[in-house]
């Protein structure tokens, strides 16, 4: 088994700040707000990109705001130089050296009082709440979250999401997936009725990246 980490970092660059450099990871940068280049790419309000190699950063006349999920080993984590840029959150995960996985993005949008009733995943992944209020119960721990608050899924625990009821609720996630999921539902209801049951919640799908660990 190989011991990695995935990470959360935030950054928040000043408009037109240009130059910035990442070394090689595996890395998938979300755009919540703004404009970001990303090597040869340009990311504007809720898109993604997936980078492994060194890169070069900057933003556009607006700025950026930028959600950058990250798999690599430990102590590894690059905070940018001259900018607002923070990690917030780690967590250590083992995989199977030399395997063959996916890394996905996808964000999940909740109409206000939406439920993702109680399910599983079949991988990691760490989430931000991206707007609204939401409850997440799992492993006997509830938390209350607010906009731009992570949280980790194990993917084997039970979770049970529930939307404020006032507002509109999303968030975006990143997870280590096999590569038989690709393109596939990574969710498995705990009980076949609440599979069955509706379920007002939108999904946006922006990669699924092969990876090898």
């Amino acid at each position: 088994m190989a011991v990695q980490v995935m990470r959360l970092l935030e950054d928040r660059l000043e408009a037109a700040v240009s130059g910035l450099s990442l070394g090689p990871a595996k890395r998938i940068f979300y755009c919540a707000s703004g404009q970001i280049s990303v090597g040869g790419a340009t990311l504007a309000d809720n898109q993604a990109h997936f980078s492994a190699d060194s890169c070069q950063l900057g933003a556009g006349q607006a700025g950026a705001h930028v959600l950058r999920f990250e798999l690599a080993a430990a102590g590894d984590e690059e905070l940018l130089p001259g900018v607002a840029s923070r990690l917030k959150f780690a967590q250590e995960i083992e995989l199977d050296g030399g395997e063959e996985y996916l890394m996905r993005c996808d964000r999940i949008d909740f109409p206000p009082g939406g439920i993702a009733q109680r399910h599983t995943h079949v991988g990691p992944g760490i989430r931000c709440l991206l707007k609204g209020r939401l409850r997440v119960e799992t492993d006997g721990q509830v938390h209350e979250l607010r906009p731009f608050d992570p949280w980790f899924e194990a993917g084997p625990k039970t979770v049970l999401a529930t939307a404020a009821e006032d507002v509109e609720s999303a968030f975006v996630r990143a997870m280590v997936l096999t590569r038989e999921h690709a393109g596939k539902s990574s969710v498995r209801y705990q009980n076949p009725e609440e599979r069955d049951k509706p379920k007002p919640l939108g999904r946006s799908h922006f990669l699924d990246e092969f990876i090898t660990i």
